[in-house]
């Protein structure tokens, strides 16, 4: 199946569930060679999650911030859930370890709606509280294995 009619799909699904109020970007092409969406001003952060194909046409993940102002608060909201949320050197960018590495990519559009959730919840977490066990699981496991 074509990768962008897989993620048009998953676009599609996301906009049908029961209160998911958030807007999408048109279909973009990033510098890195990677298509796909964006999902915008996810949670009390405000920061979007990118949806996409990578070039090796796997599906992934992941929280992205785009300007300073958005790596703030994306670091200032990790910081208030007790968690340090970047993974990327140039801070830009939240990918669970457990979802790094090509034979832990999505292998289907189930996976990466039930990831993308995943992180919607992580951003829309006032308190630890508000944090499903499987999102909690994810960010405990980031903690005990710091990326080096």
């Amino acid at each position: 199946m074509n990768k962008q009619l897989l993620l048009e799909g998953v676009k599609s699904k996301l906009e049908s569930m029961e209160g998911f109020g958030y807007q999408f970007t048109e279909w973009k092409r990033w510098h890195d060679g990677d298509n796909g969406f964006e999902i915008e001003d996810v949670g009390v952060a405000k920061i979007r999650i990118r949806f996409f194909v990578k070039d090796s046409g796997s599906l992934q993940t992941e929280i992205r911030a785009h300007k300073k102002e958005e790596r703030e608060r994306l670091e200032h909201h990790f910081n208030s859930l007790g968690y340090n949320g970047v993974q990327r050197n140039d801070n830009s960018a939240y990918l669970p370890l457990l979802w790094q590495g090509q034979k832990n990519m999505p292998a289907n559009d189930t996976e990466l709606i039930k990831r993308i959730m995943i992180l919607i919840n992580i951003l829309e977490a006032e308190t630890l509280e508000h944090l499903s066990q499987e999102s909690l699981a994810i960010l405990e496991h980031n903690r005990m294995n710091p990326k080096k």
